[in-house]
């Protein structure tokens, strides 16, 4: 996809902006990952299964949010499961320069 400089621009700040947002992911699914690594501290006073519960919630929240979150910013296509890629698989648009 050809855009003008203007619009080009645009789209790699927000694509900044999206991987923003997917390292802030990281937040709860350590949540959960705390939560699982402590449940037999917290098991006496709350029970097994909320704790089990919340961090089977917090990661699905997680997944949801990255997989809505995770797409290229010129046509929405989802960037799979690439950390930092260089360019969308389905159009083409370069995200960021090397």
């Amino acid at each position: 996809m050809k855009f003008g400089d203007n619009r080009t621009a645009a789209l790699k700040a927000r694509f900044r902006q999206t991987r923003l947002y997917q390292a802030a992911a990281l937040v709860p699914l350590g949540g959960a990952v705390l939560l699982l690594a402590n449940a037999r501290r917290y098991a006496a006073d709350f029970g097994l299964l909320p704790i089990i519960l919340g961090a089977v919630f917090l990661l699905g929240v997680t997944v949801v949010f990255s997989w809505m979150n995770w797409r290229c910013p010129a046509c929405r296509a989802h960037l799979a499961l690439r950390w930092t890629p260089g360019h969308c698989l389905q159009c083409g648009f370069v995200l960021r320069s090397r």
